[in-house]
């Protein structure tokens, strides 16, 4: 007795079917991996204007502090500002007529409230319906009060990504200006949050920043853009790609480095033994 095994063509009602229940998987898989990607914009020197435009539409926003300002300026909506809000209430007690993301209201609920314990670093939540000329519909932006002196606005912006459920956290205006003990601070943080469940880095128009320890490393760059790679404190590197390619090469911080390498080919890796901070292209 033979068995005959009939296949039935799917009807164009079922593609139909199928296709929608595809895109419909394939929206909500973005929409979560967009929702555990954040994006921190520090209070410092803007200058990444055109990295934030890029991430925005994959990337949850978290402003911290004054950094809010200058969104507003650029008419950029977060989705989160964070902060103790010294910097936001300084400029809004300077200038009576601005009212940026609603803060006054948000400013008027949080004064009515008395802040946690100094030594005690708490998240604390309001939400604004924010309406302006530049959105047709009203954007929902939660303010977030982290009282504590113990630690930087940068400290809490990434506890607080963390919190949420990070998978990867970009910090971007970090680094510059006058305080160097800042942009020191950001180096040192990549390597504390090292090994972490989320990924980390530091973004500025030319650099991507990270902290990299005891792995191997491949990337993508144009011929001719800048490398550097600084033991963080100390690695020994092979590289193949460089201008300068490295074969069991020393770096230590305040001693031997990789400084002003260039890129010689489209594909760069790095073999790391210990800990170093990599510089490399951001295009």
């Amino acid at each position: 007795m033979t068995l005959r095994h009939e296949e039935k063509a799917m009807t164009p009602q079922g593609k139909i079917y199928f296709l929608t229940c595809f895109v419909i998987c394939c929206l909500l898989s973005w929409k979560i991996n967009a929702v555990n990607d954040f994006l921190i914009i520090a209070n410092g020197p803007f200058e990444a204007e055109e990295v934030i435009r890029k991430h925005l539409p994959h990337k949850t926003i978290v402003a911290l502090d004054g950094a809010a300002l200058h969104l507003y300026e650029r008419k950029i909506t977060p989705h989160y500002i964070l902060g103790d809000f010294d910097s936001l209430q300084e400029i809004h007690e300077k200038e009576e007529s601005l009212d940026s993301f609603n803060f006054r209201q948000v400013n008027h609920h949080f004064l009515s409230k008395s802040p946690p314990r100094d030594d005690d670093l708490q998240f604390e939540e309001y939400a604004v319906d924010f309406r302006c000329d530049w959105r047709p519909d009203p954007l929902n932006i939660t303010y977030v009060r982290a009282f504590s002196q113990n630690y930087t606005d940068l400290e809490k912006g990434i506890k607080f990504c963390a919190l949420k459920g990070a998978n990867t956290i970009i910090i971007v205006n970090s680094l510059g200006g006058a305080r160097t003990d800042h942009s020191f601070g950001a180096y040192s943080i990549l390597a504390e949050h090292h090994g972490n469940p989320y990924k980390i880095q530091l973004e500025t128009p030319q650099e991507i920043i990270k902290f990299v320890k005891d792995e191997t490393v491949a990337f993508k760059g144009t011929p001719g853009a800048k490398f550097g790679l600084f033991g963080f404190p100390e690695a020994t590197v092979s590289s193949k790609g460089l201008q300068w390619d490295m074969r069991d090469f020393l770096l230590k911080l305040g001693g031997s480095k990789s400084l002003g390498n260039i890129l010689k080919e489209t594909e760069v890796t790095l073999h790391i033994r210990g800990a170093a901070l990599m510089m490399r292209p951001n295009y």
